[in-house]
């Protein structure tokens, strides 16, 4: 086999299979001498590419892009083992040869016929999600730093869904710019695999240069590690639950009804896809359920504060009002001596905050206001609100009778939280 033929073999198995898998090249009947010499020559030429599973362990997928030709050499004279060694034709053949009219309507395809490597990410508006977050017969689930996309099993053996939205992602992260505007990140290999009418969608959503992946999703998806720390949005349910948790050992009344934990935490509790303002109403609205409307006065009550107030009208008559959350939070904290207050009138001054943007009034005439900005707002209204949340379980983890309480995560009482 000359270096002629050992390319074109190379290139067919890549073309020819639905993955765009490397050639074993321990399939190659000749000599380890004459193998690496025919290598040596194509590498040099970029016309392929060897993979060693590293830094990626298959080397069957192309993870990334080939490493320089001489790092390459240097790799195979060290190598004794032949077994796991594959190689990739590079672009530089593949532009001769890959016919662009075999890949009309599959963009994404066309970049890894043409040698794109697999773990290469695109980034996209974050609009795109749209799509699918507000179609019910999709599963589509986000952690805020990475999420995946599937069919309802309802949906999916039923002729009421057509086959060409029956579509797979199994991981989608984040990136964001200098700015911290926030878009989704996918690799090419998981936009491959889309239907080609799915293919066009997400193509036309695709952002230019200028953004990096979160580094979250880098160190699960890249480096397989568990990321150093949540969101912000997954840490504010954790504070719930711990107040939740506390509250039990001291055996009172939960301080808050609801955890919103897991399934129960509302769709649109998560950085906005759309930056409008309806959307962002819709997000003060649920943001300020899950803190004001969600504060138990039966705990207040146990703690023997009155959940109504009496007052005295000029023509003498009393009027008896109930009280809201707020000022019942208000006034448990004020039975409390801190060392320095700020921290707690802060949270109170956040509760009723998102209180007053909750009143705005709905279906308002600018409704449909589109601005970069709200992204910005949205990110630091949350981080005062989580502010807010965790000053509050810090308060109650000064109980006495939570001294020796110990179920905290260390992440979320000294970890990394992601803000963006």
């Amino acid at each position: 086999m000359n270096a002629t033929e050992l390319l074109a073999t190379i290139t067919s198995h890549y073309l020819g299979g639905r993955d765009f898998n490397g050639y074993p090249l321990r399939d190659v009947a000749s000599e380890r001498a004459d193998l690496d010499s025919l290598l040596r020559e194509l590498v040099e030429s970029n016309l392929i590419s060897l993979h060693f599973g590293a830094p990626h362990p298959n080397p069957y997928i192309k993870a990334f892009p080939g490493l320089p030709a001489d790092i390459q050499m240097e790799m195979l004279t060290r190598l004794d083992d032949i077994t796991h060694l594959t190689a990739y034709p590079e672009r530089a053949y593949l532009d001769g040869v890959v016919e662009p009219d075999e890949y009309v309507g599959r963009p994404f395809s066309l970049r890894m016929a043409l040698g794109e490597a697999a773990l290469v990410p695109a980034y996209f508006d974050l609009r795109i999600l749209e799509y699918y977050r507000n179609d019910p017969r999709y599963y589509y689930t986000t952690n805020e730093l990475s999420g995946t996309i599937s069919v309802s099993d309802d949906y999916y053996e039923t002729t009421a869904m057509r086959d060409a939205d029956k579509v797979l992602i199994q991981s989608f992260g984040y990136g964001y710019n200098e700015e911290q505007i926030r878009a989704v990140c996918v690799f090419t290999t998981g936009l491959h695999r889309l239907t080609p009418e799915h293919q066009q969608i997400w193509a036309a959503q695709e952002l230019p240069e200028g953004y990096k992946m979160h580094p979250a999703y880098f160190a699960s998806a890249i480096q397989g590690e568990f990321p150093d720390g949540p969101s912000m949005f997954e840490a504010f349910t954790e504070e719930l639950e711990q107040l939740q948790k506390m509250c039990a050992v001291m055996g009172v009344p939960p301080i808050v009804r609801e955890t919103f934990k897991g399934e129960r935490k509302p769709a649109n509790f998560s950085f906005l896809i759309r930056p409008t303002l309806k959307e962002l109403q819709d997000f003060h609205s649920t943001l300020d359920k899950m803190m004001s409307d969600n504060l138990n006065v039966k705990f207040f009550e146990a703690d023997g504060l009155a959940l109504e107030a009496e007052t005295e009208r000029k023509d003498g008559k009393v009027e008896v009002a109930r009280k809201g959350t707020i000022s019942l939070l208000a006034e448990w904290t004020d039975q409390i001596t801190f060392p320095d207050p700020r921290p707690k009138d802060l949270m109170i001054k956040t509760f009723r905050e998102v209180r007053r943007l909750r009143q705005r009034p709905a279906h308002a005439a600018d409704d449909n206001t589109f601005n970069l900005e709200y992204y910005k707002q949205q990110r630091q209204l949350m981080v005062e609100a989580y502010r807010a949340i965790r000053t509050l379980r810090l308060i109650l983890e000064n109980h006495p009778d939570l001294a020796a309480y110990d179920e905290v995560p260390e992440w979320l009482a000294g970890g990394t939280i992601y803000s963006f």
